[in-house]
């Protein structure tokens, strides 16, 4: 372990288990090696002795440089206590080998030992910063502050000298972990836990102390097992001394874990919820006799704590206090971690957003995996179990979440049953989101517990990569279940209620499904383009971006109608999602990607055939060329046919071009609208071939 003394600088050199650490630092890069525990953190340990008086003989501490021959020498024995630990260990190489340190047996402790050694002649008066504007503590996980417990004066410096120095800088931001080190234990016989407490009152980011002895080799271990607790199970951020009760951040994290891990919803823990919880975090389920012996101790110690022999919240957060206040805080941090919490008590990015590949070409859908998981969380969430969410329902499911996941958008978006969000409008919900933004799926499935609940290394395995849309094309079949359908049309002609139409509903009806307080409008992001600043940032496609009508057309719906419009249609008798999104006419589809589908329908108005240029237009300039099916749908089918203009009919216009006649649709009639042209498109886009005159569907089999 390192070391800084009084008067010392920080570009002299220090000797570190009888190695010079000058010649050791000549060697290592600046590369910290890894943790055992989270190959992902690092951890870097520094030592600040407090020097008074020459290291005694029995372990000597050869100090380290200066020119002259006489090198300086620790005064308080931090050096000793490192010497002693390699004493204890004489299997380890020297850090001048090695960059990582190991301590094996009970403890065990990887990490990197820096530390600052005063030159011959500058120990004294001099501050021992003197040649920095600041110390390096910024760049430590944790100080240990050695004092000599023989002498009273080194402790009082820990007071007035030592922690200003560490942390007097950081009033109000996070603090560096101390650990108070009283070396020397042998030379009294009593201890100074006494004198050294009214300290840790003071300062909460102490830790601990450690009263141990380089000459005897006592608690040298576990020293620097103490120092690595410090850093990878910090106090701090779970629990305020000066109040004795756990931190807001900590409060809100263990009781979304407490929601995730109550199964049935009554608010309380069975055995079998605890062993399940038990098993999931720390690898093994609870002896009957130990679970009897908790609910026992909280029954003692909190009321309501047990409800019905079941652990409620109450008591599930006292377990946590009191782990913590027992100085037990690593169970407390085993079980964050596990549910994908970091030092900050926030849900870390790997955990929210594990990694990926999606090539170019290729789209994302749930597995039978995810599926099985989000229905189960329905069913968890169902609890009058009439196979749809309530508003009351949908703010149980959206409690683990830090904002709604679904805006209020979405009963535009997928099928409602009388303002409830049934199962079969809930997958189509998660179909949607992982067609068009996987990566907030992935937060979705994340703040929903599917790695720590399913047992899974990430919520990656929830999802499934389609083949690219190039093979697809070559083969003349699809094997992707979620197919993309762009609704291309002039202004009027009836886009937003023909994605409503597909959803079941007439013109004229009204469609709300409350979503709760903490619902939110959330606009749906391009699988295209990159997402904003934030989990929750997003941004519509270019080109798809909605403009306020500037009439109101007696056929469109007075809400503001959504972009996307999701359900199944049967194809050969396979059940295939279909997304429908509708473009802008502002947008005229300017970017060629913008266009992109697996299936195009160009939708004009039948009562005016004047509409149908615009088709016409978008068609030659992005589709004419490619190979993407393509139906002209005519609209409004139920009104008397305009006259067309001069030039080609919308029949003949297919007809020379080698595409199907167009179809016409109505869903002004009584009842359901028809949804045989959804079936169409579905086909057309399964089987991505173009007919020369016959509709899409009729022959499917010889497109096999």
């Amino acid at each position: 372990m390192g070391e800084v003394g009084a008067g010392s600088c920080p570009c002299s050199s220090c000797c570190v288990l009888g190695h010079c650490w000058a010649r050791a630092m000549a060697t290592v890069t600046q590369r910290r090696p890894f943790c055992h525990r989270h190959p992902s953190r690092r951890t870097s340990l520094f030592s600040v002795p407090e020097m008074t008086r020459e290291c005694r003989a029995g372990v000597p501490s050869s100090g380290g440089g200066g020119v002259g021959p006489e090198p300086s020498r620790s005064l308080t024995g931090q050096s000793c206590s490192a010497r002693a630990w390699q004493l204890q260990h004489p299997h380890q190489e020297g850090l001048a080998k090695l960059e990582q340190l190991t301590v094996t047996g009970e403890h065990r402790l990887e990490g990197r030992f820096q530390g600052l050694r005063p030159r011959q002649g500058q120990r004294g008066a001099r501050s021992p910063w003197s040649r920095r504007a600041s110390p390096p503590f910024p760049q430590a996980n944790v100080v240990c502050v050695v004092y000599d417990v023989s002498e009273e004066a080194t402790i009082e410096k820990i007071r007035t000298k030592w922690i200003p120095l560490v942390n007097g800088g950081t009033e109000r931001g996070p603090r560096v972990p101390i650990i108070l080190v009283g070396n020397k234990s042998d030379l009294r016989a009593g201890s100074s836990m006494e004198a050294v407490l009214p300290i840790m009152s003071q300062f909460p980011e102490i830790e601990t102390c450690v009263e141990c002895s380089a000459k005897n080799l006592r608690n040298i271990s576990e020293l620097f097992y103490y120092a690595q607790k410090a850093v990878l199970h910090p106090t701090a951020p779970l629990y305020d001394p000066e109040a004795k009760q756990l931190r807001p951040a900590c409060v809100q994290a263990l009781t979304r874990i407490f929601r995730l891990s109550d199964q049935d919803l009554d608010q309380a823990l069975s055995d079998e919820e605890l062993n399940a919880f038990q098993k999931s975090c720390f690898g093994h389920p609870l002896a009957p006799q130990a679970l009897e012996d908790v609910k026992t101790v909280v029954c003692k110690n909190v009321a309501g704590g047990v409800r019905e022999d079941r652990l409620t919240l109450d008591g599930f957060l006292f377990l946590n206090t009191l782990f913590i206040q027992r100085g037990r805080h690593e169970t407390t941090w085993t079980i964050l971690r596990r549910f994908g919490y970091g030092d900050t008590l926030e849900l870390t990015l790997d955990y929210l957003a594990p990694p990926l590949h999606v090539p170019p070409g290729c789209s994302t859908e749930l597995n039978h995996f995810g599926y099985q998981f989000v229905q189960r969380v329905f069913e968890k969430h169902d609890q009058d179990h009439d196979g749809s969410l309530s508003p009351v329902e949908l703010d149980s499911f959206f409690s683990v979440f830090p904002a709604a996941p679904w805006g209020s958008q979405l009963p535009l978006e997928v099928p409602t049953e009388a303002g409830r969000l049934p199962l079969h409008g809930y997958l189509c919900q998660w179909t949607l989101v992982t067609y068009l933004d996987v990566r907030r799926c992935l937060e979705h499935l994340g703040y929903l517990g599917y790695p720590t609940l399913c047992e899974r290394d990430s919520q990656a395995h929830a999802i499934t990569v389609t083949r690219e849309k190039r093979l697809d094309q070559e083969k003349g079949q699809t094997q992707r279940n979620v197919l993309l359908c762009k609704v291309v049309g002039a202004r009027g002609v009836g886009k937003s209620a023909f994605l409503q139409a597909f959803l079941g509903r007439r013109l004229g009806v009204s469609v709300r499904v409350s979503l709760g307080e903490g619902a939110q409008l959330l606009p749906r992001p391009s699988p295209r383009r990159p997402r904003g600043k934030g989990l929750w940032a997003a941004s519509r496609p270019v080109g798809f971006r909605r403009l306020p009508p500037p009439r109101q057309d007696r056929r469109e719906f007075p809400e503001e109608p959504a972009v996307y419009a999701i359900n199944t249609v049967q194809v050969n008798g396979q059940e295939k999602y279909l997304i429908l999104c509708e473009v802008s006419a502002d947008s005229l589809l300017a970017a060629a990607p913008d266009a992109a589908c697996d299936v195009a329908c160009l939708m004009f108005d039948g009562s005016d055939p004047g509409s149908f240029a615009f088709c016409a237009s978008v068609y030659k300039r992005h589709y004419m060329d490619g190979q993407t099916p393509c139906l002209f749908v005519s609209s409004k089918a139920d009104l008397p046919e305009g006259i067309s203009p001069p030039g080609l009919s919308p029949a003949e216009f297919c007809r020379r071009h080698r595409l199907p006649a167009p179809a016409p649709f109505s869903c002004a009639s009584p009842g359901k609208p028809s949804t045989a042209v959804f079936t169409r498109l579905a086909a057309m886009a399964t089987f991505p071939w173009v007919p020369a005159h016959s509709p899409c569907g009729g022959s499917l089999s010889s497109a096999r």
